[in-house]
């Protein structure tokens, strides 16, 4: 076994690998951004090393930077978790020439994985069913026989990176005319993730669930397909929540599927932890997708219904140790495993990263020995959040006996945990869990993009929201605050008239008005610019930062924190809000003299500009587009204008708030 392991990555994983190292006796080598310096990984870690600043292209992603710390610390192995390096076949052959182990497949192993044309031709050789599909070769120029494909197969169609993998590098194609800036962007981000431009095209399955099958194989020929997952809750590519066992499987389905996933990966010699994914059309029809040659996210489902630690598996087919696994393990208990990840973004405003200061993080413990909840995380109370990488705050894994017990679990889980300092999608996971289609096991890939918002379950949680923070607010002007905050007894409105204000609630604007009754409750009234909610909030009490409440005839809670905006997290997600004070009629961006001013709603670099001065623009017309959080932000003209100054250029830094744009109207 290992003496010393570098981990080449951050947050989450990186802490994950270092718990199973330390159970191992293994000691461990952190490397980190200047940004995250004082990082969570860091901290656990035996010793650390600065790599380069923030952006990922000088540090994580700097493999001679890797090599060289893993040399200079003694480390006899590399772990690279998933996402940066981790599918790199190049740091595999610099480990290689180094004298250092990489936890992982072989470089030519992981060159066939990773490229998705080579892998859906030996899908194609073994008789695996795979998606019709052609390869890009001039991205800028499609020939004659891409058209004769799209004519042939029809829209809508998805183009897809050849190095692509974690949702990266994918354009959706609705009409033909389209396709052009579809391989324009595709090749783009394709470029920025994985240095490689090739591109393919495949026909659109639609609606399908993602299924794959999580592998263990070892350098003895053995290769073990231990579990199958559902990842079909997905929103643009990109996984949200997870389950294993997949749920609906025809049994003899599951098994072909298993069967292939094991037939694909002794082909290409694979060792180590892999995922193979495949995509189930609605009429049962399965084909195959790719190879991923790591770890992935959505491990932790397959471990709890195992019993296993892949990270340790991973450790000990890298040492050579031939895979001695309990049949039960290969078989998979028969439980439910549910995984939400949790991500610091506003789904009011489009789901839009946020960065800065967690005030306040805490998750629940497992109720009982028949429930059990994990959580993976790469951050703590206390902790910041940088706008360089992506915005997974945490992974929240419920186990119990059934699927339907998990779900429930799920939710409550979700209830309980408390975050404040940033938004995140909490509400919006809670909503996909309740949801028909996913209890039922209906769901595709699309639902989570379709699935149609309550209008009046926003708007109610807004305005709760906002009527209890009027009502802290006039808790804070009383001299009994400290007294009143701490009471076990409910606080009473003596003194208070009726209150009416306007707060913003995450993105939502509302006007909420309180009018006290003599038994303690207050009728609220209230709502946005569409539509007005009535309710009775009553048994207000206040212990030690948690607010407790009953309304109309249901009990809530959920803790309250200060700094510059109130934050609420509790049973309905986690909330930011603000009160607003009366403002004028002209909008915010508005500059009367000039026009409208475009600025960045985050923290970012500018990928490309599409205008200059002078330029006239339509309603909907991309202005420029912003990488964030690993992720691009298209930005848009609101209305007809003309550019009147191009302040940005094409790969500088912005600041959330910076005007990019000025624009001046027709």
């Amino acid at each position: 076994m290992f003496k010393r392991v570098l981990i080449a990555n951050r947050g989450e994983i990186a802490c994950r690998i270092i718990r199973t190292a330390k159970k191992l006796g293994i000691e461990t080598v952190a490397v980190y951004s200047e940004v995250d310096r004082h990082a969570k990984h860091v901290r656990h870690a035996d010793e650390s090393y600065c790599i380069g600043p923030g952006d990922s292209s000088k540090s994580y992603l700097d493999i001679k930077k890797i090599i060289d710390v893993a040399l200079k610390s003694g480390s006899d192995a590399i772990h690279a978790g998933y996402g940066f390096l981790a599918e790199n076949p190049l740091l595999v052959e610099a480990c290689a020439a180094s004298g250092i182990t990489f936890i992982g497949p072989e470089a030519e192993t992981m060159k066939i994985a990773g490229d998705k044309t080579r892998s859906r031709e030996l899908a194609q050789k073994l008789k695996i069913p795979v998606i019709p599909g052609i390869i890009v070769t001039k991205p800028q120029n499609p020939g004659k026989e891409i058209n004769d494909f799209i004519r042939q197969n029809g829209v809508p169609l998805l183009v897809k990176a050849a190095a692509g993998g974690g949702g990266r590098g994918i354009r959706r194609v609705e009409e033909p005319k389209d396709l052009k800036d579809a391989l324009t962007a595709a090749a783009r981000e394709a470029k920025a993730f994985f240095s490689d431009e090739r591109l393919f095209i495949e026909k659109l399955i639609e609606p399908a669930r993602h299924i794959e099958v999580q592998i263990i194989a070892d350098s003895h020929g053995n290769v073990i397909a231990l579990s199958d997952r559902d990842c079909s809750m997905q929103r643009k590519h990109q996984k949200i929540i997870e389950e294993a066992p997949a749920p609906a499987l025809p049994a003899a389905l599951r098994e072909a599927i298993r069967a292939a996933a094991v037939q694909v990966s002794k082909e290409i010699n694979y060792t180590s932890a892999g995922t193979v994914e495949f995509l189930l059309g609605p009429d049962n029809n399965w084909y195959f997708l790719e190879i991923n040659s790591r770890l992935q996210v959505e491990h932790p489902v397959t471990e709890e219904i195992t019993g296993l630690d892949l990270v340790e598996l991973q450790f000990k087919v890298a040492a050579g140790e031939k895979l001695k696994l309990p049949i039960t393990a290969t078989k998979a208990n028969q439980v439910t495993s549910i995984e939400c990840r949790i991500c610091a973004e506003d789904p009011e405003s489009g789901f839009l990263p946020q960065s800065g200061k967690i005030l306040e993080l805490v998750f629940p413990k497992s109720p009982s020995a028949a429930v059990k909840i994990r959580v993976d995380s790469g951050f703590e109370s206390g902790d910041t959040v940088s706008h360089y990488y992506d915005s997974l705050l945490a992974k929240l894994i419920v186990t119990a006996a059934t699927r339907s017990e998990a779900i429930v679990e799920s939710i409550k889980a979700l209830k309980a945990v408390r975050i404040a300092g940033l938004r995140t999608n909490i509400a919006f996971l809670l909503r996909l869990l309740e949801s028909k289609e996913f209890n039922c096991a209906k769901h595709h890939v699309k639902l989570a993009e379709k699935l149609p918002s309550s209008e009046h379950d926003r708007l109610k949680r807004a305005l709760l929201y906002a009527a209890l923070a009027l009502l802290y607010d006039a808790i804070k002007k009383r001299s009994s605050l400290q007294s009143a905050w701490n009471s076990e007894i409910g606080w009473r409105h003596a003194g208070i008239t009726a209150l009416n204000a306007d707060f913003s609630v995450d993105s939502l604007a509302v006007n909420v008005q309180l009018i006290p009754n003599s038994d303690g409750s207050f009728n609220v009234f209230g709502g946005d610019s569409h539509s007005m909610l009535e309710f009775v909030l009553s048994d207000l009490r206040f212990v030690h930062g948690l607010m407790r409440y009953r309304l109309n005839q249901s009990e809530g809670s959920f803790y309250l924190y200060q700094d510059n905006s109130l934050w609420a997290s509790g049973e309905c997600g986690t909330a930011e809000i603000k009160r607003l004070l009366p403002v004028l009629k002209q909008r915010d961006n508005q500059d009367q003299n000039t026009g409208e001013l475009i600025t960045s709603n985050l923290p970012g670099q500018i990928l490309s500009v599409k205008v200059k001065a002078g330029d006239r623009v339509s309603q909907g017309d991309l202005l420029t587009v912003l990488e964030s959080m690993k992720m691009e932000h298209r930005i848009t003209a609101s209305h007809a204008a003309v550019v009147k100054e191009v302040l940005k250029k094409s790969g500088e830094q912005v600041r959330a708030g910076e005007v990019l744009i000025r624009l001046e109207n027709t």
